[in-house]
């Protein structure tokens, strides 16, 4: 069974009583197959204090998702995450890493299916601390149901000026896939 949509708009709904504002500054959905989605030029949305990305994707094989910042694939990255699939728990973390593995998307045998992930860059703009991000997904078929809640870290302290959702082990990301940038006031 699909995810449905809902938990999207949900997400991006803000908080109870007029609390934070969610305006959509981006969009892009895949005509092709491709293994990398970036998202430039965001010192022109320095009015936001936090970004999000909202993604419904599959993948053409495996189901790693990582997020790279600035164009940066030196080992600069740490990650953690806690993840239920089909009624077990795991966890894992990963440093000095070249991206955060941080979401999955269906892939190999569910690649049919759509996944949805929401993934939060906090204080982007800042350069007095390094940047963290949160994600949390989800995705459930025939053969899996799976949920991740996941955390970064880029240990630089480089206001983000590019974000790119990376798909992992030479697979892509498959045609239809939607990546949509928020900001956060």
């Amino acid at each position: 069974m699909p995810i449905p949509l809902g938990v999207l708009a949900v997400a991006g709904a803000g908080a109870a009583g007029g609390g934070a504002a969610f305006d959509l500054l981006e969009t892009t959905i895949l005509g092709t197959a491709t293994e990398s989605v970036t998202f430039s030029n965001l010192n022109t949305y320095s009015s936001y204090k936090h970004l999000q990305i909202r993604a419904v994707t599959r993948n053409t094989g495996g189901n790693d998702v990582g997020v790279r910042f600035n164009g940066d694939t030196t080992n600069s990255y740490a990650s953690h995450a806690l993840a239920g699939q089909n009624g077990n728990v795991s966890s894992f973390d990963s440093s000095n890493s070249p991206a955060m593995y941080l979401v999955t998307s269906p892939g190999g045998s569910e690649s049919m299916n759509y996944g949805a992930q929401i993934i939060e860059i906090l204080d982007f703009n800042s350069t007095t601390k390094n940047t963290t991000i949160r994600t949390l997904m989800g995705y459930a078929s025939s053969n899996e149901q799976r949920v991740r809640l996941s955390s970064g870290l880029y240990n630089k302290t480089d206001a983000i000026t590019s974000v790119s959702v990376v798909s992992w082990g030479g697979n892509t990301f498959s045609s239809g896939s939607r990546f949509s940038l928020y900001g956060i006031r």
